[in-house]
């Protein structure tokens, strides 16, 4: 009685891959490069390698001028000139030799005295500006006396040509009146001169 195999016959190309591979071990050169094959990551790499490397190169000329270290401005020179000279004067500050006892008490005498100066000009100073206060407000009295004085005087100018005007006339009536008297006078005299009689002087 024969037993059924549970597995159907390999076809006769996998049977010489096995029987070719029974009698070589597991680290064997022909078994690595059966079956070890290369990844489709590799073989997009050796396709487009080249391509790949050729646009960097050009994308790294084309930035390069955007990114490239900036050159010194104006702004940046002067800034460094002001800083080499502040640090040369302190420098200098910090390498001169301290100031000795005399000169310390020169320059507090020396700062006494022109305490003492300040304070007699600032003294001055108030006593000036009182007088021209005051020459200010007398200066302003007198423009309005002499405003005042013009106003009367042109007051006064208007009065006496009225009054000349007045005297004008008077004398025009006045003489208009001699006049009168006189042929009045002259009338009188004639009509009593054939009277042989005289006029009468009361």
């Amino acid at each position: 009685m024969e037993i059924a195999s549970p597995l159907p016959p390999l076809p006769p190309a996998q049977r010489r891959n096995k029987r070719s591979s029974e009698g070589m071990g597991p680290y064997s050169p022909s078994c690595a490069m059966e079956t070890i094959e290369p990844s489709p990551a590799s073989k997009r790499r050796r396709m487009f390698g080249d391509s790949t490397s050729s646009e960097n190169q050009t994308l790294q000329q084309i930035t390069q001028p955007f990114f490239s270290p900036l050159q010194p401005t104006h702004r940046t020179k002067k800034r460094s000139r002001l800083d080499e000279d502040e640090t040369s004067h302190h420098s200098s500050v910090v390498s001169s030799p301290p100031p000795s006892r005399e000169e310390v008490s020169k320059l507090g005498r020396d700062l006494n005295e022109q305490t003492v100066e300040s304070a007699r000009l600032m003294s001055e100073n108030k006593v000036l500006k009182r007088a021209v206060f005051a020459q200010h407000n007398q200066l302003s009295t007198l423009q309005s006396h002499l405003t005042s004085s013009k106003k009367e005087i042109e007051t006064m100018k208007s009065e006496g040509n009225r009054l000349l005007d007045r005297v004008r006339r008077l004398e025009g009536e006045n003489y208009a009146l001699k006049a009168h008297i006189g042929q009045v006078d002259g009338g009188l005299n004639n009509g009593f001169g054939g009277m042989g009689g005289g006029r009468d002087v009361f």
